[in-house]
């Protein structure tokens, strides 16, 4: 990432910050925590999500913001870094120094914020996902923060619970989005394995679990990604194959099978 990087736009940021942050204390204690929020969100967050999630009041997140200048600018109550090789200079100890801020330890304010919030709204029937950002992207957060346990135990709940409380799809979906869009297949092995897990644990019971990760996969069909959508299909007939052995009368499960090894075979013939 910083083998282009300009040497003498990381000296320009770290001359700013510098002139900006003189005191390390008031700088860790106050500026940090607020900027790293910034970094770490999927979208620009706004205004009420950092008075939400740091418990400040909203006037002292307005002077929090000023304080590092055009560094960081203001559309509509968001906030967004005005350039994204600042976001890359503050994830670089080598060159931020004391100002550096680190990518796993920045998504963990939101992912311990976002656990506590899911739990108290996870037994609601109806539940505004798209306009709650914690709750509706906790799982990146848990995924970018190494917190797979949590992440585990997110996943299977929201997939076992989603057929009656169908706002926990978005919650599915959308970590699982964001890690296929952003990592590649061969070298990524958490979802992989998460997969595989939800897989193995429907063998026997309904097939919903295998239902919405086929979902998944026909997701990114046309995104470029058949070795993702191809290790989902494939998992998802293990699964129906081991179900229609101990139910070989049922005429759903037949249907689904049929529909998984149309998946496969499409895969295949690629």
């Amino acid at each position: 990432m910083w083998r282009n990087f300009p040497g003498k736009l990381g000296e320009i940021y770290y001359t700013c910050f510098s002139s900006k942050f003189k005191d390390e204390d008031d700088y860790c204690e106050n500026i940090s925590p607020v900027l790293e929020l910034i970094l770490a969100t999927v979208e620009p967050p706004d205004i009420k999500l950092m008075i939400e999630v740091l418990g400040h009041k909203d006037a002292q997140i307005l002077r929090i913001i000023r304080r590092p200048g055009s560094l960081f600018e203001r559309n509509e109550n968001r906030v967004i870094p005005f350039h994204s090789t600042l976001t890359e200079w503050l994830a670089s100890e080598d060159r931020s120094f004391r100002y550096f801020m680190n990518e796993k330890e920045r998504h963990e304010r939101l992912a311990e914020y976002g656990l506590e919030k899911y739990r108290k709204v996870k037994d609601r029937e109806e539940y505004e996902t798209e306009k709650d950002y914690v709750v509706k992207n906790l799982g990146i957060h848990l995924y970018e923060a190494g917190m797979d346990e949590e992440l585990d135990e997110l996943l299977k709940e929201t997939v076992e619970s989603s057929e009656e409380k169908v706002w926990k799809t978005v919650v599915f979906f959308n970590v699982c989005d964001h890690i296929i869009e952003r990592y590649d297949f061969d070298k990524e092995e958490r979802l992989k394995r998460i997969i595989r897990e939800l897989k193995s644990s429907t063998v026997g019971k309904s097939p919903a679990n295998t239902m919405k990760t086929n979902e998944l996969g026909e997701k990114h069909e046309n995104r470029g990604k058949s070795l993702w959508c191809s290790f989902v299909h494939e998992k998802g007939l293990a699964v129906y194959e081991n179900l229609i052995d101990k139910n070989p009368e049922d005429e759903n499960l037949q249907r689904d099978l049929a529909a998984s090894l149309n998946y496969v075979g499409e895969y295949t013939r690629v």
